[in-house]
């Protein structure tokens, strides 16, 4: 089977000040190129490639890596091995897109100081998941 080519993207997070950087099928080379080309700081790319289990098979993930000395906070979502050029296959992911979109919803509501805000968590997680469907 052929391996479908790898995408990244940038969801800018509505109302918040946040930014999702999302990898899919991408290798870690793919994904250092998309982030000097995005003119991230060298210093939050060392950190990304430092997580192994970010890297790790097969596992979507969502990390959070939380000022990183001369960067800001940044939040990063991996998601691998998905067909999303076959027709209807993204559409067995969205409970992977959903479950991915929770974290980093949680995650930007506690840096905001909005954690118990369920309205709030319920706008987000719905933008974000949104945002990862259409740019697939």
């Amino acid at each position: 089977m052929k391996k479908t080519k790898g995408k990244a993207f940038i969801i800018d997070c509505g109302m918040f000040p946040d930014q999702i950087t999302v990898f899919v099928n991408m290798s870690k080379e793919d994904a250092v190129a998309f982030m000097k080309k995005q003119r991230f700081h060298s210093k939050l790319i060392e950190v990304v490639l430092e997580r192994e289990a970010f890297w790790e098979e097969n596992i979507p993930v969502t990390y959070w890596l939380s000022n990183q000395k001369q960067t800001k906070d940044a939040f990063f979502m991996r998601l691998p091995n998905i067909d999303y050029k076959k027709k209807g296959s993204v559409m067995q992911y969205f409970g992977t897109f959903v479950h991915e979109a929770t974290h980093a919803t949680d995650f930007i509501l506690e840096l905001r100081g909005a954690g118990k805000e369920q309205e709030a968590r319920a706008y987000l997680t719905e933008y974000i998941f949104r945002q990862i469907v259409a740019n697939l």
